[in-house]
């Protein structure tokens, strides 16, 4: 009589496989928010855009001096949500928002003027 052979999967198998969908659901492109305890400054701005990247989650902003922060500059900042590119174009002029928590400064609000 021959023994039927029954498929086994390893315990490493499921492993990798939970691991995989972890990786996957935090592949967010979104920065992230202070850790408790840090204290954080908001700074809000005009400026226009320079440049977008969406897969990196960067905006590039030519802008005005931000009062207690930093002079008129063209610099690239990151956003706190890649959804915030959605609806800016290089050339537009912009109103934006700035979160600083411990030096890490990324733009939590950004509107067409």
């Amino acid at each position: 009589m021959q023994a039927k052979l029954q498929p086994c999967i390893p315990a490493q198998l499921y492993l990798t496989i939970a691991l995989l969908l972890c990786v996957a659901a935090c592949g967010q492109k979104q920065a992230a928010s202070p850790p408790t305890g840090v204290t954080f400054k908001t700074h809000r701005s005009i400026g226009v855009v320079e440049a977008v990247d969406r897969g990196k989650g960067i905006v590039k902003i030519n802008h005005e001096a931000i009062k207690d922060s930093m002079d008129a500059m063209t610099m690239d900042f990151h956003v706190r949500d890649t959804r915030l590119l959605d609806s800016i174009e290089p050339g537009d002029r912009v109103d934006f928002t700035l979160e600083d928590a411990a030096n890490v400064v990324v733009v939590t609000e950004i509107k067409k003027r």
